[in-house]
């Protein structure tokens, strides 16, 4: 989703080229899938468009050691840069939701600006806002920030370079 991919479906109505951003879907009670994807149609293949010169990007994840397949909490962060400031940017969390989860008011601060600290402090205080976590894992929302926070500052450093 960062890297804006998408998926390739076919069925029996044809072949049809869905975004990742619009693949996932959060189940309800009608709909208990978390894809878009119908029981007649299968997955051909995932497109990622070439990134343009000037992209960086970054995965980290938070994983417990007894369980290591599973992120407890994931980021996938994308960023073009156009001289000194960002110009789009992609950021996605994983383990916080059903369904990987877009950070559009996040990746919205970014952009036209230079990825500085404040910049960073200032996209890391809002981006979690309004997260309603459940019962027994609240602790996702330090823990993304503290991710968040390491893979900004990561691709800070690696635009500097």
């Amino acid at each position: 989703m960062a890297l804006n991919a998408s998926v390739l479906l076919r069925g029996p109505q044809g072949e049809r080229m869905v975004a990742l951003d619009d693949f996932f879907t959060l189940p309800e009670d009608e709909h208990r899938r978390e894809t878009i994807i119908e029981a007649d149609e299968l997955i051909l293949s995932i497109h990622l468009p070439p990134q343009a010169k000037g992209t960086y990007s970054f995965y980290l994840k938070a994983m417990d050691r007894k369980v290591w397949a599973f992120a407890l909490v994931g980021v996938a962060l994308r960023l073009h840069m156009q001289d000194e400031n960002v110009d789009d940017a992609g950021i996605v969390l994983s383990g916080v939701a059903p369904i990987p989860w877009r950070l559009r008011h996040a990746e919205e601060m970014l952009v036209g600006q230079p990825l500085d600290d404040e910049l960073i402090l200032n996209v890391i205080e809002t981006a979690l806002e309004g997260a309603m976590p459940l019962a027994e894992n609240g602790y996702k929302i330090s823990l993304a920030k503290g991710l968040l926070q390491r893979a900004l500052g990561h691709l800070a450093q690696a635009i500097k370079e």
